[in-house]
């Protein structure tokens, strides 16, 4: 297995806010689809470098963490999820760890 853990920011660049409503639906509409064995999500707080590097970030962030089986689909679903929240969020980017594991369920 792989577990993935995925950082989603909710502040949106240039202004705006990714609110629970909008988490919701981006929850129902692409992580269910993509992840129908189930998925865990964290309400987080993450901070990341300014683009300038002067500063430092915070801002209220999605955690999800699930484990797949270690073959070229899981990686296929990750990265669809990573790509939709940012295309659909005006997302930079979408962090993620990844970590070898075993798991029951």
């Amino acid at each position: 297995m792989q577990v993935f853990s995925l950082y989603f920011g909710r502040t949106i660049h240039g202004g705006g806010f990714v609110s629970d409503a909008d988490w919701r639906g981006f929850r129902d509409d692409v992580l269910t689809a993509a992840l129908p064995g189930g998925f865990t999500v964290l309400d987080a707080e993450g901070a990341w470098a300014a683009p300038d590097g002067r500063r430092t970030l915070a801002e209220p962030t999605k955690m999800l963490i699930v484990a797949l089986p270690a073959v070229p689909s899981s990686w296929a679903a990750i990265a669809q999820v990573r790509q939709a929240y940012r295309t659909r969020f005006a997302q930079e980017a979408v962090g993620m760890t990844v970590q070898p594991g075993c798991a029951s369920f």
